[in-house]
């Protein structure tokens, strides 16, 4: 039978290891959407010089035959426009913002504060607070990764 002490380091520490977990987790949500705009903007960037080497005037002679020209004109215009519209978003998903990071600053600070305390202080009480309190780190750090996310994905 386990008791209440043990039960609560077991939670604790499950928490603490779900946290890490999902940090790991929203840093390779961040790396896919980061890659996925590099390739659109890559493939935009292809697109768009292709259009203005290969589209001339004397190039519209099969497709004027059967369109006019000015909406043969409008079109590819239209299509530049939409290509260097993508570049831009794929700009706006590729901003380098604030990433966030582990504690790490937090975890050596109490690392240090329990090399002060003596060994007969040091009980499964002192465990139970520091898994307390690198558990309260971790919210703030997942928040903000999830702020970063959010608008990329949908950019």
């Amino acid at each position: 039978m386990m008791t209440g002490s043990e039960l609560k380091i077991q939670v604790l520490q499950r928490a603490l290891d779900t946290a890490e977990k999902q940090y790991g987790e929203n840093s390779q949500i961040t790396a896919l959407l980061e890659d996925k705009a590099q390739k659109s903007a890559t493939i935009a960037g292809v697109l768009l010089a292709a259009g203005f080497t290969f589209v001339k005037k004397e190039t519209f002679g099969p497709v004027a035959a059967r369109f006019s020209v000015p909406f043969v004109e409008a079109m590819v215009a239209l299509t530049v426009v939409l290509l260097l519209l993508t570049i831009a978003l794929c700009v706006l998903v590729l901003w380098i913002r604030e990433r966030p990071s582990l504690p790490v600053g937090e975890l050596r600070e109490m690392a240090v504060q329990l090399n002060v305390v003596s060994e007969s202080e040091l009980d499964e009480s002192t465990y139970v607070r520091f898994l307390n309190d690198c558990f309260d780190l971790w919210p703030n750090v997942l928040d903000r990764q999830d702020r970063i996310n959010i608008p990329k994905s949908k950019e």
